[in-house]
């Protein structure tokens, strides 16, 4: 999946929201049994990244916590 957000806000703004929008995704997706990866570039061509490896399942099937 690949996703791409385009905002009208100021480079400025952009810089304090980046940091928030990566772990509000990385919140989301470390709930998940799945290997991910996040790069939200700003405008100003600030990189933030995270990556993670898919935990590992079950017998049953369910992930363990």
């Amino acid at each position: 999946m690949d996703i791409h957000v385009a905002s009208s806000l100021t480079p400025e703004d952009e810089e304090g929201v980046a940091p928030t929008v990566l772990e509000a995704v990385r919140g989301v997706l470390d709930r998940m049994p799945i290997a991910y990866a996040i790069r939200v570039e700003t405008v100003s061509q600030r990189v933030l990244q995270h990556s993670a490896v898919a935990a590992p399942s079950s017998p049953e099937g369910r992930t363990n916590p």
